[in-house]
């Protein structure tokens, strides 16, 4: 099994490194250049506030998926054929009330067509994730992966010959959307030709479709949560500060999402891996602190990199205001490698089915960024907003690892290696706060060192592989 995650993470990561970048440099960052950071902003805004909402299409019936159909404890056709047109019915309810909310709280204007269409999306993405749940949950990873790079590709190959075969003047933001839907659109028909080929399933409502619902709330309370203290931050920049700082705001915010993205995907493979592996407890703790380990200082080490070449970065991609857009981005460069090992401790506790403690973490972030923004968006503004960013993540990973530490105890690979972490971070901010010319040399000793520790875990990866080589797990 620990042989699948290896191979497979390898093919989806592939997948990913070749189309993802593609999307944010030739695609995504040209787009907010041609429509202006207002436009854009606009539309940043209405993405995540209809984001926000979009458990409602879901209510949970993904991680409940993943993490049953893994367990075994249902069957994979009844599920299906129980849970689809829920799922149907549940994504007219979630474009409904998004719509409203948003009139709501944003009164009118053209971001509440921009909600409606940003919701229509995410319901399409949301099939395109339920229905992988099959694929997954039996370990189809490869297949997955296709699929879950296939909408991109396709919405890819459409924006690259409108943007730069077609004159940029006549490109609008809704076009934008609307090659989106489509392409989101084309993955959830081959999907459900697939199922229906490869398992038989017949397409009916069956009545057990609301105990499933019912089963799912707790996940979808999670989600929801979850979506508000992480998305937040863009609602209320636009209603503080305006469309045009929101737009900066995204600028600087889609280079770290970009880089989140691998530990996102990361966890969608993990979660049900976790779950199959509960009942080798020691084996899973090692695999779980060796991967943890990997991706949190990996993450330092791509944020120190990327903090010395952020202004040059920005000013390469942005036509405007690419110092303020520089200054936030180094801000949420702090948050990144907890951002990415909240993916990987989740879905670790999400296994487990600890939702109870999720939930009131998740309520204390929502909180702690309330609060946190609150008290720096009027004197700080953007700056102030990413750094209540930094606040919220620290949160919720170090209260996922004191409660990890607590119920299960940790390897004690954990003991050293991050007093080790904290040693060099405690000399890079030394060297900063001595003075900024120096602070290079304090980057490169943090990378080398770090470094040094991912190569070690990689080794230790590397041998739980073997071990699972040798006992079949």
């Amino acid at each position: 099994m620990l042989l699948y995650f290896f191979r497979n993470f390898g093919f989806l990561l592939l997948l990913n490194v070749l189309i993802k970048p593609i999307w944010v440099f030739a695609i995504d960052i040209p787009v907010q250049n041609a429509v202006g950071h207002d436009v854009y902003g606009l539309f940043f805004t209405a993405f995540n506030f209809s984001m926000i909402f979009s458990i409602l299409s879901d209510l949970g019936l993904n991680h409940f998926n993943n993490i049953n159909l893994s367990d075994q404890s249902v069957q994979r056709v009844y599920s299906v054929a129980s849970l689809l047109p829920a799922k149907l019915m549940l994504s007219i309810i979630y474009v409904l009330i998004a719509t409203v909310a948003g009139i709501l709280v944003f009164g009118e204007g053209s971001i509440l067509y921009f909600i409606f269409l940003t919701s229509v999306f995410h319901a399409s993405s949301g099939f395109i994730l339920f229905l992988r749940t099959y694929l997954s949950s039996s370990q189809k990873f490869g297949k997955d992966s296709l699929y879950s790079v296939l909408d991109r590709f396709i919405s890819t190959m459409i924006l690259f010959v409108w943007l730069y075969l077609i004159p940029m003047e006549s490109f609008q933001m809704e076009y934008f959307v609307y090659v989106q839907i489509f392409s989101a659109g084309i993955p959830v028909l081959l999907l459900l030709i697939h199922l229906r080929k490869d398992i038989g399933v017949r397409f009916r409502f069956v009545p057990e479709s609301w105990s499933w619902l019912k089963a799912a709330a707790p996940y979808s309370l999670l989600i929801l949560l979850m979506g508000i203290y992480t998305r937040i931050d863009s609602t209320l920049i636009q209603l503080l500060l305006g469309s045009n700082e929101a737009g900066i705001y995204a600028a600087s915010y889609r280079l770290v999402d970009f880089l989140s993205q691998f530990g996102y995907l990361s966890s969608i493979i993990l979660l049900p891996l976790f779950a199959h592996l509960k009942k080798e407890e020691e084996m899973l703790k090692k695999f779980f602190s060796s991967i943890l380990i990997i991706l949190f200082f990996t993450g330092i080490i791509i944020a120190v990199t990327m903090f010395y070449l952020s202004e040059d970065f920005c000013n390469i991609l942005y036509i405007s205001d690419a110092k303020d857009i520089s200054k936030v981005f180094r801000i949420h460069l702090i948050s990144y490698p907890f951002i990415v090992a909240n993916f990987i401790v989740g879905s670790y506790i999400t296994a487990h089915k600890y939702l109870r403690f999720l939930i009131l973490i998740s309520i204390a972030g929502i909180v702690v960024i309330l609060t946190a923004i609150g008290l720096l968006i009027s004197g700080y503004e953007l700056v102030g907003v990413a750094v209540a960013m930094v606040v919220t993540h620290v949160w919720i990973f170090v209260a996922q690892l004191w409660w990890i530490g607590r119920k299960h105890g940790l390897p004690s690979v954990f003991s050293w290696q991050w007093w080790y972490a904290v040693w060099i971070g405690a000399a890079l901010m030394l060297v900063l706060v001595a003075g900024y010319s120096m602070a290079w040399l304090a980057g490169a000793y943090a990378v080398l060192a770090l470094g040094i520790l991912v190569m070690y875990k990689a080794q230790t990866l590397k041998n739980i592989a073997i071990q699972a080589l040798a006992r079949k797990i």
